[in-house]
């Protein structure tokens, strides 16, 4: 499914909606529901609304490497080296990462990176 910004602003206004109104977002059958959107950045979305890492998704998001740097500062908080083959083929993303890394106090090892690139 292709969508636009406008899509996009629906759903996570919907989602936002249906927090305020104290629909189980965690659910199991809302999940499921939900992952056949398959657009990495709406995806980011609802996992930030649950506010917990979410492994079903993760697949999803690590389709673009700006939304895998997002997921893995805003939900992860921490270095998540499975993404980084992915995060590292955007420059941007890759830098931004590094220097999330740096300000959480961690390292990774720049030379063992350039062989994914």
């Amino acid at each position: 499914m292709i969508m636009d910004s406008a899509d996009r602003k629906f759903i996570k206004l919907a989602l936002v909606d249906a927090v305020r109104r104290g629909v189980d977002l965690s659910s199991e059958k809302f999940e499921n529901e939900f992952l056949q959107i398959d657009d990495p950045e709406t995806i980011l979305n609802y996992v930030i609304l649950l506010n917990r890492r979410c492994p079903k998704a993760e697949p999803y998001i690590m389709e673009d490497p700006s939304i895998t740097f997002r997921y893995a500062k805003e939900i992860i908080k921490d270095r998540w080296p499975e993404a980084e083959p992915i995060i590292a083929k955007d420059p941007c993303a890759w830098y931004l990462y590094t220097r999330f890394l740096g300000v959480i106090g961690r390292d990774v090892d720049v030379w063992r990176i350039e062989s994914w690139v």
